[in-house]
């Protein structure tokens, strides 16, 4: 879905995209958290997504 959107961003500068709102970006980064690490490593999934959240800050 991102990719998707980073595509649009980048090839179709005509068309009207919505920026990612903070709640939809906790969300995303949570769910690459989820397929980057198991539930056995909270800390490091944890670590993820902050420093997510934080590099996606504009």
């Amino acid at each position: 879905m991102r990719q998707r959107i980073l595509l649009r961003e980048k090839f179709n500068k005509g068309w009207d995209i919505q920026p990612e709102t903070p709640k939809e970006r906790d969300r995303r980064c949570k769910n690459e958290a989820k397929k980057q690490f198991s539930a056995l490593h909270p800390l490091k999934r944890r670590k993820y997504v902050k420093e997510c959240v934080a590099h996606a800050k504009p």
